[in-house]
């Protein structure tokens, strides 16, 4: 389940889930993929429902949503 660097843009603005807890550092699923990621912001919570707010080089941050705010 590893993404190239160039692969990484493409899930900015994408909503997945922590697998892991990001303390700020742990895993998310995204699109069936499992990519270690950094929480911006507060500690998030496996399982808990993520939006990638922006990719930096190899870096992805994301933020914890709210139910109401997950497309679709």
């Amino acid at each position: 389940g590893y993404l190239a660097v160039d692969r990484l843009f493409d899930l900015e603005g994408a909503q997945g889930v922590a697998v892991t807890g990001l303390k700020p550092v742990g895993i998310v699923e995204i699109r069936g993929r499992r990519v270690e990621a950094m929480s911006e912001g507060d500690f998030v919570e496996a399982g808990t429902k993520v939006r990638v707010v922006r990719v930096e080089a190899n870096n992805v941050f994301v933020r914890g949503i709210h139910n109401e705010d997950m497309e679709g």
